[in-house]
């Protein structure tokens, strides 16, 4: 999943920016997520869940973190 991640994010910022700086920013993004992936065999699945589960809330300018209750 990093690779499809790395390679998406890659080929549409080159795309948008037409800039060489996109495509030299794989590599080192891949370091990362390679060294986070052994740190944590599921961390990606983990981030994808937690994207979902918390959402931003309208008030997080106001508190400086996200605040569910009324």
């Amino acid at each position: 999943m990093a690779v499809v991640l790395i390679v998406g994010v890659t080929i549409i910022g080159w795309l948008a920016t037409n800039d060489l700086l996109a495509l030299l920013i794989a590599p080192v993004a891949y370091l990362v997520l390679f060294s986070l992936r052994t740190w944590d065999n599921r961390i990606l699945d983990v981030m994808q869940v937690t994207s979902r589960k918390t959402p931003r809330t309208p008030n997080k300018r106001f508190w400086g973190t996200n605040s569910y209750g009324p």
